[in-house]
């Protein structure tokens, strides 16, 4: 990662990476990481994560962040070599990947996330109860075993944290869009 970063501050706009397309969570966490590190890697959308990763692996494109559900097969058989994953502890799933953290970036943790909303006005009886199932199903080893072979990174988080999490991933995201000029298209 170190020597990424040196080359590109060497030679701005030289290096290139690709992602699925414009304003993903992939082209977020790009631009985020030369928003945070000062460098200038140019960003090639592509037609989708395969193409995107197809391209780094014929020498066409220097690199890509991408997900692990798209990298996986690549990462396994040593075709691609991870540098970090953006997130505050190791993927199960591939464990060798030092997290951002690790490496002394903890500005650079982002991801993509899924979550359960409600609309305005449920009772919260209704969002309590939600809230509880959910307790429940994520104490399940099955099921969260399941996920994390896929390269999930399980966290329930409370109504709560869950709010605090999403508005600082929004203020974050607002952030990169506008030093980017990701605007939608």
């Amino acid at each position: 990662m170190e020597e990424l970063i040196a080359e590109s501050k060497k030679n701005p706009g030289k290096l290139t990476y690709s992602t699925p397309g414009y304003g993903g969570t992939d082209h977020f966490v790009g631009e985020l990481f030369n928003m945070k590190m000062g460098t200038n890697i140019t960003h090639v959308p592509m037609d989708g994560a395969g193409p995107a990763i197809v391209a780094v692996l014929g020498g066409h494109i220097s690199l890509a962040f991408a997900n692990y559900g798209v990298a996986h097969k690549y990462l396994e058989a040593g075709s691609l070599r991870p540098l970090m994953v953006f997130a505050r502890s190791r993927l199960k799933a591939f464990p060798g990947a030092p997290t951002v953290v690790e490496k002394g970036f903890p500005d650079l943790v982002f991801s993509t996330w899924q979550g359960f909303a409600l609309r305005t006005g449920t009772p919260k009886g209704y969002a309590a109860k939600l809230e509880n199932v959910l307790k429940e199903v994520f104490k399940e080893k099955d099921i969260v075993g399941n996920l994390e072979k896929v390269g999930w990174m399980v966290e329930n988080l409370d109504a709560k944290r869950a709010t605090e999490f999403l508005d600082k991933d929004y203020r974050t995201r607002l952030e990169v869009a506008r030093v980017a000029n990701i605007i939608p298209k």
